[in-house]
């Protein structure tokens, strides 16, 4: 991702890489499936694919009309 010589980097780690599950990190934070399915789409000037995407739920979605940042405790390092 290159403007006017300067290379932008996203804050939030993406693209995420592809991975055949969804494991925990060292960290405790999941690292979410991603298939290669070859597929990609052109957005603001940038060829995008599932390593861009992020995780939703589709029913939340839909049931509450907004998007919804839903974190589930699944270790004991999450506990504070």
């Amino acid at each position: 991702m290159e403007q006017e010589g300067k290379s932008k980097v996203c804050n939030f780690s993406f693209p995420k890489p592809f991975v055949k599950v969804t494991t925990t990190n060292k960290d405790s934070y999941p690292t979410y499936w991603r298939r290669d399915n070859g597929e990609k789409v052109h957005v603001r000037g940038m060829d995008m694919d599932n390593r861009w995407v992020i995780p939703y739920n589709p029913y939340l979605l839909g049931v509450f009309d907004c998007s919804i940042n839903l974190k589930v405790c699944s270790t004991i390092k999450d506990v504070n």
